[in-house]
């Protein structure tokens, strides 16, 4: 199969995000002007810089509206990305509905939001980890907002360490695939790099 995407873009959605797999998911809090808490995911979302630490999500437009969370953001200016583990997926995957502006999505799934530390957005309690984030920058491109934040704060369970550091073995991370599927962390491999 081959796709000239200057010639015919239809289906390239379903293409592109079947391909461009597994991809992390931005589990993303954020609250509006008013003090509404929101809770949805984006699977585009990645960590852009360590040093200073960046990550990034982007949001498409719902029909002629930029979404709750992008909105909320930008005029907040902070954001909370929740890990996305195996026994929350499901809760997740009920956040991603378009509920209206004033429906608060941690209620709504049965989630408990507690306080972040440095950021006036609550985190999902469950969640394995957290990164609290002020927003560096946006930018629009066609149809959708992309966030970029300044991480401030990380929090991750104890749970997931071993010696003192994250081991890729317990993290138990759900990811976005095309379609309607998702995808877990349930085999690693190890590659040993050398030196060219």
């Amino acid at each position: 199969m081959e796709t000239d995407l200057r010639e015919d873009v239809s289906g390239v959605h379903r293409l592109l995000t079947s391909v461009v797999t597994p991809r992390p998911i931005a589990w993303t809090s954020t609250v509006d002007e008013s003090g509404v808490t929101n809770l949805a995911p984006y699977s585009y979302f990645n960590l852009v810089h360590t040093d200073p630490p960046v990550v990034m999500f982007a949001a498409e437009d719902d029909g002629e509206r930029r979404k709750d969370t992008p909105t909320n953001a930008v005029d907040t200016g902070a954001f909370v990305v929740n890990l996305v583990t195996e026994p929350l997926a499901d809760r997740m995957d009920r956040t991603s509905l378009a509920a209206p502006p004033e429906v608060n999505e941690f209620e709504e799934v049965g989630l408990e939001a507690v306080p972040a530390t440095t950021v006036d957005v609550p985190r999902v309690a469950d969640a394995a980890a957290h990164l609290e984030c002020t927003v560096r920058d946006t930018k629009r491109i066609h149809g959708s907002t992309l966030v970029f934040g300044d991480v401030q704060y990380v929090r991750v369970d104890d749970a997931m360490l071993t010696n003192g550091r994250v081991d890729a073995a317990k993290v138990d991370a759900v990811g976005r695939l095309g379609g309607p599927y998702f995808t877990r962390v349930d085999r690693l491999s190890l590659t040993r790099r050398t030196d060219y």
